[in-house]
């Protein structure tokens, strides 16, 4: 039974990365507007196939305000609260290094959970309970979402599904705030 929901699941992801890259492939001639159309029509589909409910309160925070830290595009919260996920977007038109600085500024001091840095098609996924002392050693995947030169949508739903996907960080029999 278990198999079965993952491999359905895994399915969905799936569904939601090959239209993503359509939707890339679509905008790409488009620098002006690529920001605000990454996040809502391809980081959203994404994450929601992945089962997090952005809409939700209790389960992410879009523009997410880390004190002195700085900000997180979403922060993804598990069933107790605790950040699970921090997402960052940066443009794809400035230097990749300037999202990395800024991720790693965000999430320092976090041991547990996963940082994702989305530059333009490309997904950078970091382990933050790994203990190193350099942030690039914690990244652990970097994905590409272009239908011409990506990773082929089977792994990368494969990869996110492992990484990000809410199921390993919300157990589904807590309570949300409003049944409390």
């Amino acid at each position: 039974m278990e198999q079965q929901r993952n491999s359905r699941d895994i399915a969905d992801v799936e569904r939601a990365v090959r239209g993503v890259t359509q939707v890339v492939h679509e905008l790409a001639g488009r620098p002006s507007q690529y920001e605000a159309a990454l996040r809502y029509s391809m980081i959203d589909p994404i994450l929601w196939s992945l089962g997090w409910r952005t809409w939700l309160p209790w389960e992410c925070g879009p523009d997410f305000t880390l004190g002195r830290r700085g900000r997180v595009d979403y922060a993804l919260f598990d069933d107790r609260g605790e950040i699970a996920v921090y997402v960052y977007l940066q443009a794809s038109y400035t230097r990749r290094r300037y999202g990395r600085i800024r991720l790693r500024d965000s999430v320092r001091g976090a041991l547990r959970g996963v940082g994702i840095l989305v530059y333009g098609t490309s997904w950078e996924i970091y382990d933050l309970s790994r203990r190193t002392r350099y942030f690039d050693d914690k990244r652990v995947e970097t994905l590409a979402i272009n239908r011409e030169v990506g990773d082929r949508p089977e792994y990368v739903a494969k990869v996110l599904s492992q990484w990000i996907g809410k199921d390993q960080w919300w157990d589904e029999d807590a309570e949300s705030p409003s049944d409390r």
